[in-house]
C-alpha cells in the first residue's frame, strides 16, 4: 500500500494529461486549476468491495494523483460478480493487490 507523498510539491499537467483531460477542461468553472487540484488530490478507499472497486476506478480515470487502498480481505471467486476490475486470476490475492494493477492510470 501506498503512504503518500512527503514533499509539497505541487505537480502540473503534463502534454499527454492535457489531452487526456482534455473535455473536463472545458468544464466551466473547473479548467486545468481544477484539474491540477485533482492530480495533486489524496483519496484513501476503505474496502475494495462493490463500491470500492468502482470508486477506485472512477477515481483514477477523473486524475486523482494519489489513491490509498485499504482492504486486508482477499479476493473469493464468489467477489467477481460484484467486482468488475478484478480479474478470476487474482482470486486468493489480497483485494489491494489487485487494484493497484487495476488502478494505474
Amino acid at each position: 500500500m501506498a503512504l503518500g507523498r512527503l514533499s509539497g510539491e505541487k505537480r502540473m499537467l503534463d502534454q499527454n494529461e492535457l489531452i487526456r483531460y482534455s473535455r473536463q477542461l472545458k468544464i466551466p468553472d473547473f479548467g486545468e486549476d481544477g484539474q491540477n487540484r485533482l492530480k495533486n488530490a489524496h483519496a484513501t478507499i476503505i474496502g475494495v468491495g462493490g463500491l470500492g472497486c468502482a470508486s477506485s476506478t472512477y477515481l483514477t480515470a477523473a486524475g486523482v494523483g494519489h489513491i490509498t487502498i485499504v482492504d486486508f480481505d482477499e479476493v473469493k471467486l464468489s467477489d467477481l460478480n460484484r467486482r468488475f476490475s478484478i480479474a478470476k486470476r487474482t482470486s486468493g490475492k489480497r483485494k489491494y493487490c489487485s487494484r493497484k494493477k487495476g488502478c494505474s492510470s
